[in-house]
């Protein structure tokens, strides 16, 4: 079989043309997002095999009401993503939160109904996201019973990594729009859409292709008439 590296940049572009092409079949099939909405899925997602080597990466935020598509575009994001964990906030507490987080570090957290975490009254969950956004505060400290039982040790832990998520309403902190992709959805009544399952063959030719693969992002240049916080945003796409 041949191994992938990330220095074969012929093989590197070619895997990623063909999960476009794959990718880009599943959304226009299942949603009603136009091109340039697709093109931000996709980019965003394949840009996730990239997080080895960034220090900073935006969120994906599917913004919409129900029924316009955001739960089968969360099914295509997840066989195309970097170690991909689906995960629902319902009756979820912030360490739980935290904890699955932990176990994607430097892969994508899925969330499911992500207007809000249990009991996120004073916004906790929206900082935690803020600070998944950033290698450097994407960590934790946890008191742990040490090996003998009799005393407490700190640990750390990393969660930096990507994060897909749908809402119906915008974030509390008006910061977090700064450091997110949003993807706009709305009813198109003249489509019958395709619902498709995780063991859709298409999803697992993604799967299968993406498999153990990595790549390092190449250098981009900021445009000049680009704010600095929106060129971070949208660098890795």
């Amino acid at each position: 079989m041949y191994k992938r590296s990330v220095h074969d940049s012929t093989c590197t572009e070619q895997t990623l043309t063909n999960a476009v092409a794959l990718m880009g079949t599943a959304l226009s099939k299942s949603t009603g997002l136009n091109e340039a909405q697709r093109k931000k899925v996709i980019y965003w997602t394949l840009a996730t095999h990239s997080l080895p080597y960034v220090s900073t990466f935006p969120l994906l935020c599917l913004l919409g009401k129900m029924g316009t598509g955001k739960t089968q575009a969360l099914k295509a994001i997840r066989p195309f993503s970097r170690k991909a964990l689906p995960m629902s906030l319902r009756n979820m507490t912030h360490p739980a939160i935290r904890d699955e987080l932990a176990k994607c570090y430097e892969g994508t957290a899925i969330m499911e109904e992500a207007d809000q975490a249990w009991k996120d009254n004073d916004s906790d969950f929206e900082r935690m996201l803020s600070d998944r956004n950033q290698r450097g505060s994407a960590e934790s400290a946890l008191k742990q019973q040490s090996g003998d039982g009799k005393s407490w040790e700190t640990s750390k832990r990393k969660y930096f990594g990507a994060t897909a998520l749908h809402r119906r309403i915008p974030f509390n902190d008006a910061a977090l729009d700064g450091r997110t992709v949003f993807v706009r959805f709305k009813p198109d009544n003249t489509q019958i859409y395709v619902e498709y399952a995780q063991d859709d063959p298409l999803f697992l030719e993604g799967s299968e292709l993406l498999r153990d693969f990595k790549f390092k992002p190449p250098d981009v240049e900021q445009p000049q008439d680009v704010a600095p916080r929106v060129f971070n945003s949208y660098k890795p796409l």
